[in-house]
């Protein structure tokens, strides 16, 4: 190999070498300060016009361990308190796994903090919404 021949592999193998380390890095998948306790409005709006739940809704998040804690309205369980963890399986995408033993009877299975939700962070605030058939859950947070 003649010293042009391997200039011109280098030249051509040390990006792509550059682009498989950079792939290979771990990387944090939560959002910029992401951790802190999110203080909201949790809703469920039927049909786009009936709000059929509603209630203030303290959310504990943990980038650290990838944990949640949520305190839902105690007297309505609008939504029901639940823990547990959570990724991010795609942008924009949340999904919550709740571990915790749910102690009341709950009307509606998402009430539970419990499946895949789309987001939206933009610090200090936190939007989590998620769409069934005519059902609309929607949190709206603030960390303070």
């Amino acid at each position: 190999m003649n010293y042009l021949s391997a200039m011109k592999f280098c030249l051509i193998a040390l990006p792509i070498l550059f682009f498989f380390a950079a792939l290979s890095c771990d990387k944090d998948p939560n959002p910029k300060n992401f951790t802190g306790i999110y203080r909201g409005v949790f809703n469920r709006v039927q049909n786009g016009l009936d709000t059929t739940g509603t209630g203030i809704v303290f959310l504990a998040i943990s980038s650290e361990n990838s944990s949640f804690y949520l305190n839902g309205y105690s007297i309505t369980a609008t939504p029901a308190n639940s823990s547990g963890l959570y990724e991010f399986p795609e942008p924009d995408k949340i999904q919550f796994t709740n571990t915790a033993i749910i102690g009341v009877p709950v009307y509606d299975r998402f009430y539970v903090l419990d499946t895949v939700y789309n987001f939206e962070f933009e610090d200090p605030h936190l939007k989590i919404f998620l769409g069934i058939d005519t059902m609309y859950y929607d949190y709206e947070l603030t960390r303070f």
